[in-house]
């Protein structure tokens, strides 16, 4: 469950860096667009590709989430009092 927790939440750092790019992407994709140097499925195909790293987000915070319970009951307690995993460290702990 620990290892699970970290796994998902470098997932989610990853899907966010992914949804910077397909954003950029689809923003340069657009203005090629408008001069006539890009077709109107490589715009489709950016906008797909930022929902699929939101879809990513949202299922690494999933995971995130029940790693988080599975763990607190493995150790015999409650979530709320475990530790957030971000960035390599774990921080805010809630006493």
């Amino acid at each position: 469950a620990y290892y699970d927790i970290m796994l998902s939440e470098a997932g989610k750092i990853i899907a966010e860096a992914d949804l910077q790019f397909q954003i950029s992407s689809l923003e340069q994709a657009r203005s090629r667009y408008r001069f006539g140097k890009n077709s109107m499925a490589a715009i489709l195909n950016f906008q797909i590709l930022g929902n699929e790293a939101r879809s990513a987000i949202l299922s690494a915070a999933t995971r995130t989430a029940s790693g988080r319970y599975a763990l607190a009951a493995l150790m015999g307690g409650s979530a709320e009092y475990l530790p957030f995993y971000r960035g390599g460290i774990f921080v805010s702990y809630k006493w």
